[in-house]
This record gives structure tokens, C-alpha cells and sequence, in this order.
């Protein structure tokens, strides 16, 4: 984070509940426990141009127009891409995409301008969610 950004506050217990529920019904996958964990401590978060998505589209903190989106939202506009309908888009960058791909269950990240490129990828989603 950047000098004087704010850390989100929390998802409630209750969005992250409904969160689960919708998430597992889209993606035949559980909400990743480290995920909802993150969610428990910021929901979302956009660190120097690396948004993690949040349990629903917020507001970001000390902003009037400019919002992190949902996790569900934001999947919903990258499935527009047929290519990326096969993943769960976790977070993104200018550069990077963090995924998690919905047959093999794998994460991983790749470029944004190369998708087809994994630059890493892992079955462990807690150093998945420690690598952005």
C-alpha cells in the first residue's frame, strides 16, 4: 500500500457467508479458505495497481468514484472472454492475471498480454495468495 491508503474494513461474516454460497454454486469449486480469510482481515484491496477482488463491489477507501469489484462481478465480465471462462479471476495488474483454473484447480498468474504464458503455478492456495 502507498503512504496514507487505507486498509479496507472487513467483510461481514454474512457476506462472506453469501459469498461462499454464490461461489460455490458459479464455480462447482469451495471459496478458497485463504481467501475468505483475507476477506475477514480487507475486503479487497487495491495495492499499487493490484486489485484483489472484494465480496461485492465496494467503494474504495478515501474515494468518491472509484470502487473495487466483486469477485462474482468481476468473473462474470472476464467470462465474457470465452478463453477465460475455464477460471476464477482471483485479482489483476496492469500486467498480471491471478487465476485459478476451475478442471485442473490450479493457480496461478499469468501476463496480461500473454495469457497463454504461466509465469507460476501451484495447487497450494496459500502461497497462491502470498505470491500478489
Amino acid at each position: 500500500m502507498k503512504y496514507g491508503d487505507e486498509i479496507h474494513l472487513p467483510a461481514s461474516v454474512l457476506d462472506i457467508e453469501n459469498l461462499q454460497s454464490v461461489f460455490t454454486k458459479i464455480f462447482k469449486l469451495d471459496l478458497p479458505t485463504t481467501f475468505a480469510n483475507i476477506l475477514k482481515i480487507t475486503n479487497g484491496s487495491d495495492n499499487n495497481g493490484t486489485v484483489m477482488y472484494s465480496a461485492s463491489r465496494i467503494l474504495i477507501s478515501g474515494y468518491d468514484d472509484r470502487y473495487i469489484d466483486g469477485i462474482i462481478e468481476a468473473n462474470e465480465e472476464w467470462h465474457t472472454n470465452t478463453d477465460f471462462a475455464k477460471y476464477v479471476f482471483y485479482a489483476d495488474s496492469e500486467q498480471y492475471l491471478f487465476v485459478q483454473n476451475l478442471q485442473t484447480k490450479l493457480f496461478s498468474f499469468h501476463p496480461r498480454d500473454r495469457f497463454e504464458t504461466t509465469l507460476f503455478e501451484t495447487t497450494d492456495e496459500e502461497l497462491f495468495f502470498k505470491s500478489y
